[in-house]
């Protein structure tokens, strides 16, 4: 860049000479600043004075201390490229030629008339500016070569004329091999004519940068994806690019996988009926992937703001709820909104939706936007409200069947009381046993009802208490309990009653059938908390703890292996009073509090129901 002050350093032994030259100098060029000196020696300290910012210095060969060339050589080896004109009267080839080895910038030959001086300010002016815009291009050039993208020029022919080092490595040739080559050395047909079409669109145009994205030829190895940006400037030898590449393999093997992540998540959301939204909370703009025509019956650009996607796409009864729950949400990191809507009857079919959103946090931790999905729960919706319309029935039977079934049950109970009263027979035995089992099947068919409809009421239940009321309500003559838990779980109370109920009626039954239980007064039933009062023909119930849950085990025949996978099963029973419903239920109870129930072997040859995944209560 050319200075707006010329500082000239004019050396001379003649005083005389040097004042006469600095005031010509000064009068051809106002922008000249002249320092004078006699002596060649004072004249390379002023050079080396960095205060003086000497731009230009003028010498005259014959001089008592030094010659002009002593004085050029010892300038030379201090500042190589300082421009230096060497003025004076003593005028050979010899001189000028020895000059010119010595690296002087100009030679000029005093004469005896002003002009000399014109020619001489339009030197210093010419040598000074070639310097300083010598210097700018060096100082580009070190910014060239110290970058790491790869930089060129082509010319009119699309030829290299320049490369940088990094240009090279990249295509694994050097820098001579490409200079004079032309573009499609290292590119494809296409890409030299995309590149071809987008430099004359930029000659032509208004843009001025161009950009094209294409792979690179490298002599070893396989091509490499690359960027091409380049802009034209106009020179003597045609119109010249320049450009710089990029190595973006990287990033375009990044933007395929993210190209296929994301179609992997449209065809998620396409077939779950689902929308993935944003929603920037500064602004209330959304953006959204997925569905959305086909959910809400339109597009999603004609809802760009929240504002805007209340009015349009959600049911005019839930839009108030909707606005509360947002209004209420406490924007902060990690909290999270759940709610359910329909949408707006004038978009097409009305479908509920369920939407899910938490805050998601900028850089500095400032809430920034809302990410959510919205999910189409229309068909979910549908069979919640025929199961409520099947519960309901069902509810309605089992009040009908309550009523209409027990009190023509009751009466026939009372009919064989009085038949005993006016006869003996051994018929009003079975009669009386078909009333039990039909007493048995009823609460069984009952309560297997109510399970289907119930919901679970959790509650802290104590185990062993639990146990201890269900052994005095059963008619255990005969049987033996032992409780080995004090575990507290969490769960309804009322059905984990019919549970333990069912598991100790079915070992009782059970043992029965096989011998145990029987001949024993009504006095010999035992409840205890060890098995020291197990003896003789009793049938032994134990209840005992799980790492995860509890176990309901007695000592009775046992169910063989390849029994096991169907005695849950309704209507299942060995028994010949059995009504196949008891175990039924027990897994239908364990089903509904998510726990698990499985048969295994009993500790003394019988067998063990273990219930587990069930959640104790500290």
């Amino acid at each position: 860049m050319r200075p707006d002050r010329i500082r000239v350093l004019h050396v001379d032994d003649e005083r005389a000479f040097v004042e006469m030259a600095s005031e010509f100098l000064t009068r051809e060029g106002e922008s000249f600043d002249v320092v004078t000196t006699t002596s060649a020696e004072r004249g390379l300290a002023l050079v080396d004075d960095p205060e003086e910012r000497i731009d230009c210095v003028v010498s005259d060969y014959d001089m008592p201390d030094w010659t002009g060339l002593d004085f050029l050589d010892a300038v030379r080896k201090r500042h190589p490229e300082l421009p230096f004109i060497l003025f004076t009267a003593k005028g050979s080839e010899e001189i000028a030629s020895q000059a010119i080895s010595a690296g002087v910038t100009d030679y000029l030959q005093k004469r005896g008339n002003g002009e000399q001086y014109t020619i001489l300010a339009n030197r210093i002016e010419n040598a000074v500016h070639r310097y300083e815009s010598d210097r700018e291009l060096a100082r580009y050039e070190r910014i060239v070569e110290t970058i790491d993208e790869g930089v060129y020029v082509l010319d009119d022919d699309l030829r290299f004329v320049f490369v940088n080092r990094a240009m090279a490595d990249l295509t694994g040739r050097s820098r001579e091999e490409l200079v004079g080559s032309t573009l499609s050395r290292v590119v494809d047909t296409e890409t030299t004519a995309a590149g071809r079409e987008a430099r004359e669109a930029l000659v032509t145009g208004s843009d001025t940068v161009g950009t094209v994205e294409a792979p690179l030829r490298r002599v070893d190895d396989g091509p490499i994806h690359c960027e091409f940006r380049f802009s034209v400037f106009p020179s003597e030898a045609g119109v010249h690019t320049v450009g710089t590449v990029r190595d973006v393999t990287d990033r375009k093997a990044y933007q395929l996988k993210l190209e296929t992540v994301r179609d992997r998540m449209e065809f998620a959301l396409d077939a779950t009926d689902s929308v993935i939204y944003e929603v920037d909370i500064a602004t209330g703009r959304q953006t959204r992937h997925g569905p959305f025509a086909r959910l809400y019956g339109f597009p999603s650009s004609e809802v760009p703001t929240t504002e805007s996607f209340y009015e349009r796409a959600i049911h005019p009864d839930d839009r108030d709820d909707i606005v509360h729950a947002r209004e209420t949400f406490r924007t902060t990191p990690d909290d999270r909104v759940e709610y359910e809507y329909r949408t707006h009857p004038d978009a097409g079919p009305v479908r509920w939706i369920r939407s899910e959103a938490y805050v998601h946090a900028g850089p500095n931790g400032d809430p920034q936007k809302l990410v959510g999905l919205a999910t189409d729960i229309t068909r979910l919706k549908r069979r919640e409200h025929e199961l409520e319309r099947r519960n309901e029935r069902l509810d309605e039977f089992v009040s009908v069947a309550s009523h209409d079934i027990r009190n023509p049950l009751s009466v026939a109970v009372g009919a064989l009381e009085l038949a005993r009263e006016e006869c003996d027979s051994d018929r009003l035995d079975t009669v009386a046993d078909a009333h039990d089992r039909m007493q048995t099947l009823v609460e069984d068919l009952l309560r297997l009802a109510r399970e289907q409809t119930a919901d679970v009421e959790a509650e802290p239940v104590a185990l062993a208490d639990l146990t201890e009321r269900c052994w005095r309500d059963i008619e255990t003559d005969g049987c033996a309990l032992a409780v080995e838990t004090d575990r507290v779980v969490l769960a309804d109370e009322t059905r984990v009653r019919h549970l333990l109920e069912n598991l100790v009626t079915n070992a009782v039954e059970h043992g029965r059938e096989h011998g145990q239980g029987h001949g024993h007064d009504p006095a010999a039933r035992q409840s205890a908390s060890d098995r020291s009062v197990f003896d003789g023909d009793v049938i032994h119930v134990t209840v005992g703890d799980l790492t995860d849950g509890f176990y309901v085990e007695d000592d009775g025949p046992g169910i063989p292996p390849t029994e096991r996978d169907r005695v849950f099963e309704r209507g299942y029973s060995t028994a010949d009073r059995g009504t196949g419903l008891g175990l039924s239920i027990v897994a239908d109870i364990a089903e509904a509090h998510g726990w698990d129930v499985a048969v295994t072997d009993g500790s003394d040859d019988g067998v063990r129901f273990e219930i587990t995944g069930v959640e104790s209560v500290e």
